[in-house]
């Protein structure tokens, strides 16, 4: 009879958005708190694969390993402390974590990671992060060795380790490096905004001579700039599809 009345009222919590973790306990959580557990579940999962995955979360927190583990393997549902670490360290992350709103440009997105968001404060290494994401497969130390492989070992994989963790900001080299495999975020990284003029590299003979035509042709109206903006999109893709040769 206990058992029957109690499940009853478990229905009935349910249904007014309030979950009891157990008979007899003076704990509830409200549905909100349960969803979003899942999703700061998901962004974990995301972010940091199996192995090392809470050995690294400690690194990046200073919250205990056994904390992370306990959340994540649903032992406990998210504190403050997690909520708010997250949404400091990874704030692209923030928006959906505490609202669950999906970002406006999540259907039809091209690229090969979540739609990144932009916010007061964001550095080179929180977009060059981003990027990483969307060209690396790796995670965890895989990653960070991929990464130092392909500084050709100039870059240890603990000093990548540091940049992907958010403990410190990446050097002009890691951002040379990354840029180079994706091309076409290069002006985003480092401004923050993408110029709709030409880029030019004032040491080359042939990027000058087409600053000069790109010049020209906005002198009488997009039309004639247009073709010299397509040729470089041009040129930026088959950099880009040579590289991933």
């Amino acid at each position: 009879m206990k058992y029957t009345l109690f499940c009853f009222a478990l229905q009935w919590a349910n249904k007014a958005g309030t979950i009891s973790a157990s008979p007899g306990s003076k704990m509830t959580r409200t549905l909100k708190d349960v969803e979003l557990s899942e999703r700061l579940r998901t962004l974990i999962a995301r972010k940091f694969s199996d192995r090392g995955r809470f050995r690294l979360l400690e690194e990046a927190s200073a919250i205990s390993a056994s904390k992370w583990k306990n959340f994540f393997y649903k032992k406990q549902e998210s504190t403050p402390e997690l909520v708010n670490f997250w949404s400091e360290k990874f704030p692209s992350d923030a928006v959906w974590l505490r609202t669950g709103l999906e970002s406006p440009n999540k259907e039809g997105f091209p690229f090969l990671a979540e739609p990144p968001r932009s916010w007061d404060g964001q550095t080179i290494g929180d977009r060059l992060n981003w990027v990483i994401a969307e060209w690396a497969a790796p995670k965890n130390d895989s990653l960070f060795g991929y990464l130092e492989e392909k500084s050709h070992g100039k870059i240890p994989a603990d000093e990548w380790k540091k940049v992907i963790l958010r403990l410190s900001e990446p050097t002009a080299e890691m951002v040379r490096i990354v840029c180079n495999a994706r091309p076409m975020f290069a002006m985003w990284v480092v401004l923050g905004y993408v110029s709709k003029g030409m880029n030019v590299d004032p040491t080359s003979a042939e990027s000058i001579d087409e600053y000069k035509a790109w010049k020209e042709g906005t002198k009488f109206g997009t039309d004639r700039g247009l073709p010299v903006q397509k040729a470089l999109a041009e040129i930026v893709h088959k950099a880009t599809e040579e590289h991933e040769r």
